[in-house]
């Protein structure tokens, strides 16, 4: 829970710091995408969830902070491209449907686990097929919508809705 606030402040200060959302950098949606593992891994530990599904998101988010403190900069310049208010919207979109993929691949993962080791009850069992399922789904919803958006943003950025570009891709 600590570690949520702190990231939380982190992105608050660098939002007031550089006068804009902070999310345009690596190091901003790394922070991000962080800050949403770890908020899914709080959540799900309150829960009373299998440590198998929190003990790995909250890993996955130290391992997260640590490369987006290896993508630090001091507030780059944001180029014209991005001077958008699709911004504000887009890149949570998506970065919020990578978290909840990921929350979807841990608790499967352990799933599996549980399965092979023929450890956990149903019930644990159905909970996690519960956990994962609808992860995947919001998540699925959220990347359609943050796609749409992002082909939007691209018309009014550049004249097209898809340029084939490896990022879009």
């Amino acid at each position: 829970f600590a570690g949520c606030l702190l990231i939380m402040a982190a992105l608050l200060l660098r939002w007031y710091s550089s006068g804009r959302p902070p999310w345009a950098a690596l190091y901003e949606t790394m922070a991000l995408l962080a800050l949403i593992t770890m908020v899914a891994a709080s959540y799900l530990h309150r829960k009373g969830e299998e440590p198998l599904v929190y003990f790995p998101l909250a890993g996955l988010s130290v391992i997260l902070l640590a490369f987006s403190i290896l993508a630090w900069e001091d507030n780059p310049p944001l180029p014209p491209v991005l001077q958008s208010g699709w911004l504000i919207i887009h890149v949570p979109v998506v970065i919020t449907a990578y978290g909840l993929f990921a929350v979807s691949f841990v608790s499967a993962a352990a799933l599996v686990y549980l399965k092979i080791k023929k450890r956990g009850d149903g019930c644990s069992i159905a909970r996690l097929d519960t956990i994962s399922y609808a992860a995947a789904a919001v998540g699925f919803v959220l990347l359609v919508a943050g796609i749409a958006m992002g082909a939007v943003w691209a018309k009014a950025a550049w004249g097209a809705y898809w340029s084939w570009d490896p990022k879009e891709t």
